[in-house]
């Protein structure tokens, strides 16, 4: 188990922890100062678990995109997200065609990135980053006209409906579902 957040472990602050099942302790995951600041999304690579990726806000609020790759992490960032954004939801996404190869994300699939993001001077709701670069994917607008924020969104890698009759969510075990 992983959690992400603000903590005090061994009297040092850390922004990311794993917990230890056979010894029931918390431990970091690096050094306490490796990131700089409370983390406000994380995702694990289910192709590889020992890569992750977890962002948030520096301790001087500036966001960040950092990479785990089971050693140390890295700044992935590279100053992509500016002032005013932040990370809601961090998603692996399958790919139809594959990206160009590179260490930090496998070439059939791309990070999701949500939240409220300024990358390039335009405010997203979500952005697509491969490994090296970040291409725009969702627009929202709020009630008021201002930019909107997506907290989180979801996806199936098969076919998924909630309106499609009771065959269509017998693999969730809902409610109202004939299994």
């Amino acid at each position: 188990m992983i959690a992400t957040g603000e903590f005090l472990l061994d009297s040092s602050t850390a922004y990311i922890a794993k917990w230890n099942f056979k010894n029931s302790t918390w431990s970091g995951i690096g050094a306490p100062n490796d990131l700089p600041g409370p983390a406000t999304a994380f995702s694990a690579d289910d192709n590889n678990l020992d890569k992750l990726f977890v962002a948030g806000q520096s301790t001087s609020g500036t966001p960040y995109l950092s990479y785990w790759n089971g050693t140390t992490w890295t700044d992935v960032n590279n100053n992509t997200l500016a002032s005013g954004s932040g990370v809601q939801q961090l998603a692996f996404v399958p790919l139809q065609s594959d990206h160009e190869s590179n260490d930090i994300i496998e070439k059939n699939r791309m990070l999701l990135v949500s939240g409220a993001l300024n990358i390039n001077d335009t405010s997203l709701s979500a952005a697509l980053y491969d490994g090296q670069d970040w291409y725009p994917y969702l627009v929202s607008t709020s009630a008021t006209g201002s930019a909107g924020v997506i907290s989180q969104l979801f996806y199936s890698s098969t076919s998924f409906s909630l309106s499609g009759g009771r065959e269509s969510c017998s693999h969730l075990k809902l409610p109202g579902c004939t299994y």
